[in-house]
């Protein structure tokens, strides 16, 4: 009886022990047993799912986390996190990737993969991307790292040769700086800006970007008016389209929308130079074109793999992928009942979500005497392609897919090639109206919720409620539907 006990008694010890190592070795890896103070890096305001990936475990986290050299940092889509530095700090924006090489506040270095890092620091921070480095000390900035390109706008102080209001810029190995306006802030910076302007005065003062912001509002939503006419009052919104001189009203009655023009033959692109040569500019007249009815909603979604290659250059397009999820059969095991055999199929599937799209080329209306005769019939007479339409989409799709999928399901010709260097999509044509054929500075550019993203439309996470505009430029390189100029 004796030797059983102390028996029961070394298995119990061992047991607790294990235990007790299994706690340590979790909590070590997670940190729960790590001091916070302002001389080391800490993880926190975490907005969304943030992955933290140490000593080869990724685990999502939500605690306030003391961090280490090594540690990687993902924020998935529509997430952000803060990187406290003692009263500094870093905010990493959404699908941002970095790694921290030196988590000491004074001596802070941090890699960034891809993705954008808003510093707010009086100390000096260094930055490694893409196989440069910088300095930022006493300076309020975003660096914005994509593939290819690269960006560091200033706010407040200076960073190398860009001072505030100014953008250092990276494209290849070539390096220039330039200014920029409000227009081009994000949602991101937007509410870092916000933040910071509490402690600091920066470039951009919170009346600029209520100004901008009501601007986007207004180009999403439209303004609603009151008229009176005789005994009745109508309410009207009215929605602005891109520095145009047209404006579209609706009635607050709901009624069909009319249907948009388009014309469904694919033709093949010319493989002669788009610069056009004229003798004379005469007034060129539009043809009338048939309309289909698009007024209809997006419910499910299509996939289609295609290879599309442009033969002026020789540029292959890279094949989307596709995915297909099948239904997955269990066979329940009979009872005393007769020998039946019940398949049942379980279908998983992500959650739906939704944004709007709209294609436009009016700014071509503008234009017409610069317009190639051969593409005439493809513009509308009110210049829409399509109008605004709900889209259904799952999480981890981007603003490609939704207007792949849109264009597939309303009979749209689009081409596209693939651009290794960005890591994204070009959109070629639309409606077989492509780049240049209004120009040398035309083109089709895209912008989600009245913001014109500089980086591929690819390359840009949906995260759901979303205002997709696609609109052709014709001149100043997107000034004319709102877009800042790129130089």
């Amino acid at each position: 009886m004796k030797k059983k006990k102390i028996a029961n008694i070394v298995m119990v010890a061992v047991i607790i022990a294990i235990a007790v190592s299994g706690i340590l070795g979790v909590g070590h890896i997670k940190g729960w047993f790590d001091k916070s103070d302002e001389s080391t890096a800490v993880l926190t305001d975490f907005r969304g799912i943030i992955t933290l990936q140490r000593d080869g475990v990724a685990y999502a986290t939500t605690d306030e986390t003391v961090l280490r050299k090594g540690d990687k940092i993902t924020c998935d889509p529509g997430a952000t996190v803060r990187i406290a530095l003692g009263e500094n700090y870093i905010a990493l924006g959404q699908n941002a990737d970095a790694e921290i090489i030196n988590p000491v506040s004074d001596e802070f270095a941090l890699k960034v993969n891809v993705g954008e890092a808003f510093v707010n620091t009086n100390n000096s921070v260094s930055l490694e991307f893409a196989d440069k480095q910088t300095e930022i000390g006493n300076s309020v900035a975003t660096l914005s790292v994509r593939k290819g390109a690269q960006s560091i706008s200033v706010y407040q102080g200076s960073v190398g040769e860009a001072t505030e209001g100014q953008m250092l810029e990276w494209i290849g190995d070539k390096e220039s700086v330039r200014n920029f306006s409000v227009k081009s802030l994000n949602d991101f910076n937007i509410s870092q800006i916000r933040k910071a302007n509490g402690a600091k005065t920066l470039v951009f003062s919170n009346d600029d970007l209520d100004k901008l912001e009501n601007e986007r509002w207004e180009q999403m939503h439209g303004s609603t008016e009151t008229t009176t006419v005789g005994n009745t009052t109508e309410t009207v919104t009215s929605t602005h389209t891109e520095k145009t001189t047209k404006k579209e009203t609706t009635s607050s009655i709901t009624e069909k929308k009319e249907p948009t023009a388009t014309i469904a033959e694919t033709t093949t692109k010319p493989t002669t130079s788009k610069t056009q040569t004229t003798t004379e500019k005469t007034t060129k007249k539009r043809p009338t074109t048939t309309r289909r009815d698009y007024s209809v909603y997006i419910t499910e979604s299509t996939t289609v793999t295609e290879t599309t290659s442009e033969t002026n250059n020789e540029r292959t397009t890279r094949p989307k992928a596709t995915t297909t999820t099948k239904p997955v059969t269990i066979t329940k095991p009979t009872t005393t009942k007769p020998t039946t055999t019940t398949t049942k199929p379980v279908e998983t599937t992500k959650e739906k979500l939704t944004c709007t799209i709209t294609i436009r080329c009016d700014t071509v209306l503008d234009n017409m005497d610069n317009l190639d005769p051969a593409k005439a019939p493809y513009v509308p007479d009110d210049g829409v392609i399509l109008r605004e339409v709900t889209v259904e989409f799952e999480e981890g799709e981007t603003v490609f897919d939704v207007l792949n999928r849109v264009c597939r399901q309303y009979n749209i010709p689009i081409e596209y090639s693939w651009t290794p260097m960005y890591d994204s999509y070009y959109i070629e044509g639309i409606n077989n109206l492509y780049e240049f054929d209004c120009g040398s500075e035309s083109g089709w550019m895209y912008k989600v919720n009245g913001w014109f993203p500089n980086y591929g439309c690819s390359s840009y996470y949906l995260t759901g409620g979303e205002k997709i505009v696609w609109c052709y430029t014709c001149n100043g390189l997107g000034e004319d539907v709102g877009a800042e100029r790129w130089e």
